[in-house]
């Protein structure tokens, strides 16, 4: 018998289960690394080098996720899923502030905040596991809709209840996932909504980060779906993004609710336009759009090709309606290129060559499928609205640095 093995036959059993699952969360994770690998994109030296930081960030997603999380002790998590500085995956939006709970529904909680947001989009979806089949919504609606007459905010989750400000879980389901989506559009000015999450039933004894053995099988198990759905997500989605053109790149397609990207927790309110560029060193992408109608929310970001977002606490990366401009017939323009070219509307891919652009409409009235072409980047000034605003190299400098401590801010760093 080796050291540290339990003489208990129970015991045994139980120990030869958990072996079981931390090697299969292991192979899972090896098998991340391998599809990535195995991918055509992998050919080029750049991004090959992006697809070997996923697995480890999945690593650290799937413990934040899957393996850490208390339902006695919940926390309204922000920095696991959407972090900029190393948590990335999944193409978070620059402009939102992401918060997730993981919740058991046989249990009951209460959310709370001293004031309403001032967001023009502040959203609350509830719905069973992440990157799973069988995904069940529960609820999708504003937070501010659980406004009390003082203007504080309450709501409650659990069993079904009668009660008022009240989201209904499934009993049956210990790993509801709660996400929450609140709009930061002005950087400088802008901070998340103060909110905390509790557990009103009694405590359990167990506190955070220590779990029966049984129990951890479990959250291994779900650890090991996470890995490979999102790796799965991760692999097939530019694939998608350039089916969607017609196998034509650096073009736009307009990506609609279906029930892929619902299973994959996309928006319901969100309709996407996707382009996978290819920009080369001495050219510019040209983007030009008519902005929709009406728009709860209206942004646009980079990406490399595994859906990580590209860099925007030090790079001018993503864009808005409070940061870019816009010409007074509605239209939008902007440049994707790796030398800045002086103008407002500049996307910087940060030395990424082949990626992603992905332009986001949250309940639009309609969706414009932008325009688009490659010109020279010494000719990018003939082919841009003669109105867009000019930036000097020490303009660009302030309006970086001013981003730097906005998203900075905004994450306790």
């Amino acid at each position: 018998m080796r050291l540290g093995e339990p003489t208990d036959p129970v015991a045994r059993e139980r120990g030869a289960a958990f072996a079981k699952a931390w090697a299969d969360y292991l192979a899972a994770l090896e098998q991340s690394r391998a599809d990535m690998m195995a991918d055509p994109g992998c050919a080029d030296a750049a991004v090959r080098d992006a697809a070997l930081f996923l697995p480890a960030q999945m690593q650290a997603a799937a413990f934040y996720m899957q393996i850490a999380p208390h339902t006695g002790y919940p926390l309204l998590q922000r920095t696991h899923v959407g972090e900029p500085i190393g948590l990335n995956w999944g193409m978070p939006n620059p402009d939102f502030d992401y918060r997730w709970a993981y919740l058991d529904g046989a249990r009951r909680y209460r959310i709370h905040g001293p004031r309403k947001s001032a967001a023009t989009f502040f959203d609350i979806i509830a719905f069973s596991g992440y990157f799973v089949d069988d995904l069940k919504t529960y609820f999708q609606g504003a937070i501010n809709e659980f406004a009390r007459p003082d203007g504080s905010i309450e709501l409650f989750l659990g069993p079904k209840s009668k009660g008022p400000n009240h989201i209904d879980l499934d009993q049956s389901e210990p790993h509801n996932v709660l996400t929450l989506r609140e709009t930061l559009e002005d950087w400088a000015i802008d901070q998340p909504t103060p909110l905390r999450i509790e557990c009103i039933d009694p405590a359990e004894t167990l506190g955070p980060f220590s779990y029966p053995e049984t129990d951890l099988v479990a959250r291994l198990e779900r650890a090991c779906v996470l890995v490979r759905n999102a790796t799965r997500r991760t692999v097939d989605f530019y694939h998608q993004v350039v089916a969607g053109t017609g196998g034509v790149l650096n073009q736009f397609y307009v990506r609609k609710m279906n029930e892929t990207v619902r299973v994959n927790n996309g928006h319901p309110d969100n309709v996407a336009t996707h382009c996978s560029y290819h920009v080369r060193p001495g050219e510019a992408l040209i983007i030009d759009t008519m902005m929709p109608r009406s728009a709860v929310y209206w942004g646009i970001q980079l990406a490399d090709l595994w859906w990580r977002t590209t860099d925007f606490t030090w790079h001018h990366s993503s864009l808005n309606r409070k940061n870019g401009w816009f010409g007074p017939d509605g239209r939008f323009c902007a440049v994707v290129s790796h030398e800045d070219p002086g103008v407002m509307n500049w996307l910087d891919p940060v030395g990424i060559e082949r990626g992603n652009v992905m332009l986001r409409v949250y309940k639009g009235t309609d969706t414009p499928l932008p325009e688009t072409k490659i010109v020279p980047a010494s000719e990018v000034l003939n082919h841009l609205p003669a109105a867009m605003p000019r930036v000097a190299r020490e303009e660009r400098r302030c309006i970086v640095a001013a981003r730097t401590d906005g998203v900075l801010r905004r994450y306790g760093f």
